[in-house]
């Protein structure tokens, strides 16, 4: 077929009327993928007519969901000239089903920073959101990096909404041990008087809301107290960290306190060398540091380090008491960084254990917590000494809403006490206090802290006491 000037000038009227937004050539978009095809309009061309409150929305996801492909339903809804907040109109769109948008938003046409807008507009409900990510038309490393980029534009409350839809409500009235490291729930409260101890790490609660007027504890160890002969006292284990990452948060009373090293006993019914405590690891913010616990006593004493305290030791070198385990840390430039890095990790848990999709390279929950204190020596001839204390372990508090203030404890334990047989009996060394972050949007009220190291034990050889630990509220 040939066409003729007036043929021409015929279309390309319609052309570039179609490109002026004119209401009267709305028809024309139901060829915008030939069109577009064939070089006539582009993909920015549609997405500007789309845009412009011509064409129903609801028109508009039938088109992307029923004859569009979906890579060019893409390429319009992720131009630059469709708002985010008409974009996810469509999605949410009853004429548009999660198995499309899941294709739209998996396709390359689609850009990341956008597709990450889209979920965080208020016309995207949560629970769409939700049914989107969850379908098979969008892989695992799509939906992290979907996920990442609302980290970073800071769309935290909208996230972690998504992260918590579907979780169940908890509500507890008396003793409890979270056996499971990482707890999800909607809305969480622990009544007065009562305590929910976390038994495993990484010691993590992820809530929509977490209202206690009770105590959430640490009750797992991250670096074990070092064994000791009979007669001489272990170490004290390091408390494990508790992490809670919710928008309101109440914070009642929340503690990782490391434990006490034990008392030698008598009467020495054998000569050993104490054990060496299990090393701690801590997330600190830039020139925050590890405190160290307090060195055993004697004159062959166990070493306090960073944040266990050393064993109590002896007078004579055929026996040692074991060392503290040293902590390991990771330092991030500012909170920020931190509780970014914290939050992608809590993303990657969601997708790989709610929604079944394990990317290529995911971040982990980190295992926080306290360093384990040295184990005593015993020596039948000589001495039979206390172990060192457990370092207190770590807090990590993130509301991203509000956060009302409460007490919070992360203290290093007592060293044990020598035998006091007396020969040369020596206690060991306090446990040194742990670290505290507080990560907020708004904060209510004003916080009672304990970060203090553990006393050195008694004997014919003072343990040391260990060092004072980290607290600190942050605005994110």
């Amino acid at each position: 077929m040939t066409l003729y000037s007036r043929e021409y000038d015929f279309i390309y009227f319609y052309i570039n009327q179609f490109k002026n937004c004119d209401p009267r050539v709305a028809f024309m978009f139901d060829y915008a993928e030939i069109l577009v095809n064939i070089g006539l309009l582009t993909a920015g061309d549609v997405a500007k007519y789309a845009n412009a409150n011509i064409i129903p929305t609801s028109t508009i996801a039938l088109y992307c969901n029923n004859i569009f492909s979906p890579s060019f339903g893409a390429s319009i809804l992720g131009n630059d000239n469709m708002s985010a907040s008409k974009v996810a109109a469509v999605l949410a769109d009853a004429n548009m089903t999660a198995s499309k948008a899941a294709a739209i938003l998996n396709d390359a046409n689609m850009p990341i920073l956008k597709a990450a807008t889209v979920l965080n507009d208020a016309n995207m409900p949560t629970s769409t959101a939700v049914a989107i990510l969850s379908n098979a038309n969008i892989v695992a490393n799509r939906v992290q990096s979907i996920l990442y980029s609302m980290v970073d534009q800071g769309f935290y409350d909208k996230l972690l909404d998504i992260i918590t839809l579907n979780a169940p409500n908890a509500s507890y009235t008396s003793y409890t041990t979270l056996s499971t490291g990482v707890n999800r729930y909607r809305n969480l409260s622990i009544a007065s008087g009562v305590t929910l101890a976390l038994g495993a790490s990484p010691g993590v609660i992820i809530a929509y809301s977490v209202t206690n007027s009770g105590t959430i504890a640490s009750n797992w160890i991250k670096g074990g107290g070092g064994g000791a002969g009979t007669g001489a006292g272990p170490g004290g284990g390091g408390a494990g960290a508790v992490i809670i990452f919710a928008r309101d948060i109440t914070v009642g009373t929340v503690t990782a306190n490391g434990a006490n090293g034990q008392n030698a006993t008598s009467p020495i019914s054998s000569s050993a060398s104490g054990n060496w405590g299990g090393g701690g690891y801590f997330y600190l913010i830039s020139r925050d540091t590890v405190p160290n616990g307090g060195n055993g006593g004697g004159p062959y004493y166990g070493l306090g380090r960073p944040n266990g305290g050393g064993g109590g030791g002896s007078v004579r070198n055929a026996y040692y008491p074991g060392h503290a385990g040293a902590a390991g840390t990771t330092t991030f430039d500012d909170c920020v960084s931190m509780f970014r890095y914290l939050f992608k990790s809590i993303c990657d848990w969601w997708a790989v254990n709610v929604l079944s999709k394990t990317p290529t390279s995911t971040i982990s929950i980190p295992s926080l917590g306290g360093s384990g204190g040295g184990g005593g020596s015993a020596d039948n001839d000589y001495n039979s000494s206390g172990g060192g204390g457990g370092g207190g372990g770590q807090i990590i508090i993130c509301g991203i809403g509000s956060v009302t203030a409460g007490t919070v404890q992360a203290k290093g334990g007592n060293g044990g006490n020598g035998a006091d047989e007396g020969y040369w009996d020596s206690g060991g060394g306090g446990g040194g206090g742990g670290v505290i972050y507080v990560l907020y949007k708004s904060l209510n009220g004003t916080f009672t802290y304990d970060v203090s190291g553990g006393a050195g034990g008694t004997g014919d050889y003072n343990g040391y006491a260990g060092g004072t630990g980290v607290f600190r509220t942050m605005v994110i």
